[in-house]
């Protein structure tokens, strides 16, 4: 029977592979009917299949293309949706953003822009191509050089191709004009222009560069030049007199756990919480992680209390870092594990544990000190606790709910704080006021800025 069930199993088999190789041969023949040359379809015709219903640089999105229509851009875009989030693609897909110059730079930053999907990218370089913007420019050819055409020009083509999606363009005027600047309908877009990025300063005068940014300040046009010479660069960035940041860092927001609330009605002087002056009363919560990953100055919002404090839920609150001060001889590890056993216990008691520390090392020095000496303290971050802040107009707890410092003190288990990020406005000074008012320029390197190294530069 295995035998018998073996054969009929290969004949089978071999039943498949020739149906397989025929099937295989009618496709071939087929398609070298079709195509006798056996030749691969131009790009032309592959986009033409692939968009058949979407024309260039047009948006699709499932709104325009119908319900029965796939959404290709959005399929498109999706690792990009992972990354920066839904919210920051679709900002992405409302800038309009007009590149000045081709050459290393500025064609970097066209196709950068172009793959993220923004809505229109407009090129200007009408400069011919040379052979050294070969060295820069990698879109530039031996025939873009013979035949003397614009830089912009040159690298259209190859930019289109990046994203369908996105509108490109190139703008063939004499000159960046006002007007042209402050156009209210960017490449059909129904959008103005969202930024203004120079990236050579042979193509403009400092009269040009200068009323360039002046325009974009006052038309709420995002300005960046961002240049190279040989081995230095220099970068700018203005983005107006009034400018509002909705999230300041990038980073995701924080759930915290509360695991107590503890009132002090007198500060410590060991204790430090900016704002907060010896004596005064302070309110301590102390968080379940080891880490709340708070600044001061940020805002929190309250959830899940209970009890009397249940008046607190969906309030917003300022808070600040507590830290300790600690004789620097004491070399207290604020990672070792006897650190971690002092966090665990409530704030007054860890108080009174560095207290007694501090008054032992400050005796033993007050006996030991010679002329000149000075007691070294360091501070601590607590990076387990936040203190609150009552005194703050904008997020008023105690006139909104009602309580004082002494009434978090009924404080029994739960609650949560989620970190809010409110907007932050900033004001931006001009490339003329920058130029004439920096003695220094900032430089990348913290300790080269600090040294003045930036007037050496040129």
């Amino acid at each position: 029977p295995d035998q018998k069930y073996r054969a009929k199993t290969t004949e089978s088999n071999r039943h498949k592979s020739v149906m397989k190789r025929k099937a295989s041969t009618d496709l071939t023949t087929d398609s070298t009917t079709k195509n006798p040359r056996n030749e691969q379809p131009s790009d032309t015709a592959m986009e033409e299949s692939t968009n058949e219903k979407v024309s260039w640089g047009e948006w699709m999105g499932s709104w325009k293309a119908g319900t029965s229509s796939a959404d290709q851009e959005a399929e498109r875009i999706d690792r990009q949706k992972a990354a920066f989030g839904q919210d920051t693609v679709a900002r992405l897909k409302d800038l309009n953003v007009l590149i000045i110059g081709c050459r290393g730079v500025g064609v970097e930053t066209a196709k950068n822009l172009i793959l993220s999907n923004v809505g229109g990218v407009v090129v200007y370089d009408s400069n011919p191509c040379r052979a050294v913007d070969r060295g820069a420019n990698f879109y530039v050819t031996d025939e873009h050089v013979a035949s003397g055409v614009g830089r912009a020009e040159a690298s259209l083509p190859e930019l289109r191709s990046l994203n369908p999606y996105c509108r490109v363009d190139l703008c063939s005027a004499d000159g960046i004009t006002d007007e042209y600047l402050q156009t209210h309908d960017v490449l059909g877009s129904g959008l103005p222009f969202s930024a203004v990025v120079v990236t050579d300063l042979a193509m403009l005068t400092k009269a040009d560069l200068f009323r360039i940014n002046e325009t974009c300040r006052t038309s709420n046009i995002a300005f960046i030049l961002a240049v190279n010479h040989g081995v230095t660069a220099s970068i700018f960035s203005d983005f107006g007199p009034h400018h509002e940041i909705f999230d300041l860092t990038g980073e995701p927001t924080q759930t915290l756990a509360v695991s107590n609330i503890e009132v002090m009605p007198s500060k410590s002087s060991l204790l430090r919480v900016s704002g907060v002056e010896d004596g005064k009363p302070v309110v301590i919560i102390t968080v379940a992680q080891s880490e709340h990953g708070l600044d001061d100055g940020d805002v929190v919002s309250f959830d899940d209390m209970k009890g009397d404090l249940a008046v607190l839920n969906g309030r917003t609150c300022r808070v600040k870092r507590v830290a300790m001060d600690s004789p620097t001889d004491a070399k207290v590890d604020s990672k070792g594990v006897v650190f971690k056993e002092l966090l665990k216990l409530n704030t007054p008691q860890f108080v009174a544990t560095f207290q007694k520390q501090y008054d032992s090392y400050k005796k033993q020095f007050d006996e030991e000190k010679k002329d000149g000496d000075k007691f070294r303290v360091r501070t601590i971050t607590i990076f387990n606790r936040l203190a609150l802040v009552f005194d703050d107009d904008e997020h008023d707890l105690l006139g909104k709910t009602g309580l004082s410092a002494p009434n978090f003190a009924a404080y029994e288990s739960g609650g949560l704080l989620n970190q809010v990020k409110p907007p932050v406005s900033k004001s931006y000074k001009s490339l003329s006021e920058t130029l004439e008012s920096t003695p220094v320029p900032q430089m990348l390197r913290g300790e080269d800025w600090e040294a003045g190294v930036g007037i050496n530069v040129h």
